[in-house]
């Protein structure tokens, strides 16, 4: 059964502070203690695989790339970005008419499944706190709207998810141990608002990735 997944993934940045301001807001550095300027465009990529749970089955993906800027990068108000594209693959053949391999599945999303992102985009990361955490929402920053995917199956119909709250993560920061300059969120949930009953009621997303600049420098955190 061929299957297509639209879908909102959650944007995550890797994040770093100037060393000697531990205090400060979270900023992004490349190299590390050298702010990124605004306006810099950057390439986030998952580390091991994404996955999305459900009572029904599991997707995984294993090279999801998503691409956007910069908008403002300081100690004193922490950094904000938005995403602007977004594409998810795996290590399934490619569909036809699909850009990219599809990501493998269990149950419900069996055979593979492929993904594209939803018109939800652009997607709003930003991290202003003295901790560790970024927070994602859907639409521009300035004005939230929800994340949303779509899971649309020949044969059954298109299950489609939203989430209104915001999205929350964490970074493990550098020198912080196992994956170290990443940020990540773990069984995060959209919950189903329209579909046939075959439909999960909701699936939970969990994610690890880091950034670098679209010109393949590294990105580094720390806080």
């Amino acid at each position: 059964m061929n299957k297509k997944l639209f879908a909102a993934c959650l944007v995550i940045a890797a994040f770093a502070v100037v060393p000697t301001l531990a205090s400060a807001n979270p900023i992004i550095t490349s190299p590390t203690g050298t702010p990124v300027t605004s306006g810099t465009e950057i390439v986030q990529t998952n580390i091991g695989a994404s996955t999305l749970v459900t009572s029904t089955g599991t997707l995984s993906c294993s090279n999801d790339v998503l691409e956007g800027k910069v908008i403002s990068n300081s100690t004193a108000t922490g950094v904000r970005g938005e995403i602007t594209s977004a594409k998810f693959a795996g290590t399934g053949g490619i569909a036809a008419g699909e850009p990219a391999n599809e990501c493998t599945g269990s149950n419900f999303f069996t055979p593979n499944t492929s993904i594209t992102p939803q018109q939800s985009l652009p997607w709003c990361f930003e991290a202003a706190a003295n901790s560790d955490t970024f927070t994602v929402k859907g639409g521009p920053c300035g004005a939230q709207t929800a994340i949303k995917f779509k899971l649309a199956i020949t044969g059954v119909g298109t299950c489609e998810y939203s989430r209104t709250a915001t999205v929350n993560g964490i970074f493990v920061t550098d020198g912080g141990g196992t994956n170290e300059n990443t940020g990540s969120i773990s069984g995060v949930a959209w919950v189903l608002v329209s579909g046939p009953g075959l439909c999960p009621s909701e699936g939970k997303l969990t994610t690890t990735a880091e950034i670098e600049t679209k010109t393949s420098v590294k990105v580094s955190v720390s806080s």
